[in-house]
């Protein structure tokens, strides 16, 4: 079997759309449709690239290396979703403080919004230097062990 155009067709588009998932962490959590479109994006595109190489490869009763490498593709932008997932859920059910004072409930607000947005950040600081390195390293594994 010729290899070289799986590799073109397939292997390396799934690397670019999971660089763009990455890429998702940059974008503000307050930009809403920017981060979410993206994401679900490029989510629904490895999907489709799921279900189009599960109809054109030839059926065998082991996994294919190739579906192996869309599923650890489509984990990872799963996982990015699900990272967006929960500043979005902290943001409509986070905490809120009922007892507040009507001098202090201003300054109070506007403090934990702040204090929202420096963790919100920090999340997704460490989700940009974590993610890289667990695709790198899948990668890494996946290459050793198909010996690619």
């Amino acid at each position: 079997r010729i290899s070289g155009s799986y590799i073109w067709l397939y292997f390396i588009p799934c690397v670019l759309m999971v660089v763009t998932s990455l890429i998702s962490f940059a974008v503000s959590f307050e930009v809403v449709p920017g981060r979410l479109g993206l994401l679900l994006t490029v989510l629904l595109m490895m999907i489709n690239m799921n279900n189009t190489i599960a109809t054109s490869i030839p059926k065998s009763d082991s996994m294919c290396p190739l579906i192996i490498w869309v599923l650890i593709s489509i984990i990872l932008i799963i996982f990015a979703l699900a990272e967006y997932f929960i500043i979005l859920v902290t943001v409509k059910f986070g905490s809120n403080n009922s007892i507040k004072s009507q001098v202090g409930a201003k300054t109070m607000k506007e403090e934990s919004k702040r204090n929202f947005k420096q963790w919100a950040t920090a999340l997704d600081k460490t989700s940009l230097a974590i993610f890289p390195f667990v695709y790198l390293t899948c990668v890494m594994i996946f290459c050793l062990t198909m010996e690619i």
